[in-house]
């Protein structure tokens, strides 16, 4: 490119080279000694790092950034993370499918070829990241003085602290737990993914055991009240259910309201809001920040009058004081707000 205005001329003494990408910085300048040849030159593991090269006119580029996003992911048998991008070749203009792995020792970037009639079993794999989730592991290690401990004795009290929704964490959730935990570790998601099955397990086996309890309990109180308390346990799990599990994106009810409370309180105290939740138990602080939302704020000299608006489940009436204790909430927005906070909940 800067071949031309180089060229020799009598009435050219000099040439001005406007660079407003700073390419000089990575290919230094043009005046430089260099020593020029045709004969290829290899390049290095470490620089051909992240090129891809096209199936159809076989030109190496590497990717844009917004390129690299993963459409697909899936984990192979070893609990490594291999993740499906696509890139437009610059020189064709055709769509190039690739993968990377992690923590590959050279990193894969070849087309995945089935053979015909192989049928997959592919499970869809949630790598999303919850601050929220990860600020009450964070508050939780710090309280009980774990931070730098043994990891093993770590992913415990995480598992301890959090069974009554320790199936919510996603594989992104342990990834980001890993990676504090143990910042050394190799295999993160493989780690992650060991993780991620024993907390299903241990939920799991926690369930039969209260289901083994409740069981015996039945017996002692006779036959009578069995149907009864078949019921009462069956709307508990229902209200459970509804309560700590997400709405699914397809739900579009009239009667569903995604954002609760007013808008404009929200957006004011946010992080008001998400300061008094981390003050809160894993259970009232995975309520409010699913089913509830910031109404309205009145700020007094001395206090500050809260409302705050949760959705109406079913069941919810008789089970609202216990999950949302009265005495816990304002001393977490008390906290949150810095002032002593009266609060005051409405049904949507």
């Amino acid at each position: 490119m800067l071949g031309r205005v180089l060229r020799t001329y009598t009435f050219k003494p000099t040439a001005v080279i406007i660079d407003i990408t700073d390419n000089w910085k990575k290919h230094g300048l043009p005046d430089e000694p260099r020593k020029w040849s045709l004969l290829p030159e290899t390049i290095s593991e470490i620089q051909n790092k992240g090129l891809i090269q096209c199936e159809n006119c076989t030109h190496i580029f590497k990717p844009l950034s917004e390129e690299l996003a993963n459409f697909d992911a899936e984990v192979d048998n070893d609990g490594v993370l291999i993740q499906h991008h696509q890139a437009i070749c610059p020189s064709c203009g055709e769509t190039i499918d690739f993968t990377t792995k992690e923590n590959a020792a050279k990193p894969s970037f070849s087309r995945i070829r089935l053979r015909q009639g192989f049928s997959l079993d592919l499970t869809e794999i949630d790598l999303s990241v919850s601050a929220y989730r990860l600020n009450l592991v964070t508050e939780c290690l710090r309280r009980q003085g774990l931070r730098g401990a043994n990891p093993t004795k770590i992913y415990s009290a995480i598992f301890i602290a959090f069974i009554e929704n320790i199936t919510r964490f996603t594989l992104g959730d342990w990834r980001e737990i890993v990676k504090m935990v143990e910042p050394s570790q190799s295999a993160i998601t493989k780690k992650a993914w060991e993780l991620y099955k024993e907390a299903f397990e241990r939920h799991k086996n926690r369930i039969l055991a209260m289901s083994f309890v409740e069981q015996r309990k039945l017996k002692q109180q006779g036959s009578s009240n069995v149907a009864t308390n078949a019921t009462t346990i069956e709307a508990l799990g229902q209200l459970e259910n509804s309560i700590f599990w997400e709405p699914k994106p397809q739900e579009k009810s009239s009667k569903f309201k995604k954002n609760l409370g007013d808008n404009y309180f929200r957006m004011k105290y946010k992080s008001q809001w998400l300061e008094s939740l981390t003050y809160c138990s894993m259970l009232t602080g995975d309520f409010l920040n699913i089913n509830a939302g910031l109404f309205h704020v009145e700020t007094k000299d001395v206090y500050v009058n809260i409302c705050i608006e949760v959705r109406e489940l079913p069941g919810l009436k008789s089970k609202l004081t216990e999950i949302c204790d009265p005495t816990e909430i304002e001393y977490a927005f008390t906290q949150g707000f810095g002032k002593l906070a009266k609060i005051m909940f409405r049904l949507s």
